[in-house]
């Protein structure tokens, strides 16, 4: 595997007397894809251009590999960025930006042949290396801005939200490929953006950043199934939270009291004390739909009205209302079923197994 891991050591990072970064500590793998994601002014880019040496450190430490960069211009860290607005050259053809690295360097002319067209390749582009920028569409803009970060062969690819600026199917594509790239290249990728969907489509780990700190770092899995808190809950994707007190633990099954819901069954490994209160996390998609009184389920079933119904093609976000609490269910389209129809102001029911609900937030007694 290439590249090298980045180890970030208690960094602090202020603009003035305004905190960006607050106290933070990372390690990401060698050869790993590595995402930041969080909103706008949460600090990711900020982090992102202290990797890069493009920021200093108001306090804190970072290293590529074993050796400490802290101090190092960006010129002298084995690491190359990809911006959002491509930065490419107007005036030079897209051989040429992507040679331009490889000319400073003086290299030679047969290498810069050589590894121009192997980099035009990979980013698909091997077609078009006499055209200008302006000849190109975005999205081949910035496979021409990747290729040109490549070139050098960086051992960290640093992508500061490289597809925001694209359509929504262009972005599709232009992930898939980039995830290709880097199973082809192997180098160390750090990823920004505040796209839920892009990092947990791509990343080996995700790390979910606000107002300045990490929240949490794990698998798209770990985020999305067992978030830290509600923050990241609500952040990634889509759920519904319930707030309630505990009434009493038996084991692993926590009974709660939520408002307009009653007493809910919850099933955790989290240990909390009676009379604590809590948030629970449960997921649209966990949530099952009838339009009749269900029999023998293992959870709760409660009563209501189907308020707003979104299609979305192969599934359809339905908003129930069970008293005066609107309730997010995702419903998949059956083919041929039919029976999945539901209809504006339908009486429906609905349920859940408990072991689908998460603790997300426990403020002890």
């Amino acid at each position: 595997m290439k590249g090298c891991s980045v180890t970030i050591k208690g960094v602090y990072k202020s603009f003035g007397a305004t905190p960006i970064l607050e106290n933070i500590d990372l390690e990401i793998k060698k050869g790993e894809f590595f995402s930041m994601l969080g909103p706008s002014g949460c600090g990711k880019t900020t982090l992102l251009r202290c990797i890069a040496g493009f920021e200093s450190l108001s306090q804190g430490s970072v290293f590529l590999g074993d050796r400490e960069v802290t101090n190092l211009p960006p010129n002298e860290r084995p690491v190359n960025t990809v911006f959002q607005n491509y930065a490419l050259f107007p005036h030079l053809n897209v051989f040429e930006n992507v040679a331009f690295p490889l000319r400073i360097k003086r290299s030679k002319t047969n290498l810069i042949q050589e590894k121009v067209r192997h980099y035009l390749e990979l980013v698909k582009l091997s077609d078009h290396l006499n055209k200008m920028p302006n000849q190109l569409s975005g999205g081949q803009r910035q496979r021409v801005a990747i290729a040109r970060a490549l070139i050098n062969e960086p051992e960290v690819l640093l992508l500061d939200e490289p597809l925001s600026a694209l359509d929504a199917k262009l972005r599709h594509q232009l992930l898939v490929d980039l995830d290709a790239l880097h199973d082809e290249v192997g180098i160390t990728f750090i990823y920004v953006t505040h796209d839920q969907q892009e990092a947990l489509g791509v990343s080996d780990r995700i790390a979910v950043m606000d107002k300045g700190k990490i929240l949490q770092v794990g698998s798209a899995f770990e985020i999305y199934d067992q978030p830290a808190n509600a923050f990241v809950a609500e952040f990634i994707g889509e759920t519904n939270l319930f707030t309630g007190q505990v009434d009493m633990v038996i084991g692993s099954d926590i009974m709660v009291s939520i408002d307009q819901l009653g007493l809910l069954k919850i099933t955790s490994t989290i240990s909390v004390l009676p009379f604590s209160q809590v948030t629970v996390s449960l997921r649209p998609e966990k949530i099952t739909l009838y339009h009749r009184l269900p029999l023998n389920t293992q959870g709760p079933v409660f009563r209501g009205i189907v308020e707003e119904i979104v299609y979305a093609g192969y599934q359809s976000r339905i908003y129930v209302k069970v008293g005066e609490r609107l309730i997010s269910v995702q419903q998949p389209h059956v083919v041929g079923a039919g029976s999945d129809h539901f209809s504006w102001k339908e009486p429906v029911f609905i349920t859940w197994d408990p072991t689908s609900c998460r603790l997300v937030e426990v403020a002890s007694p």
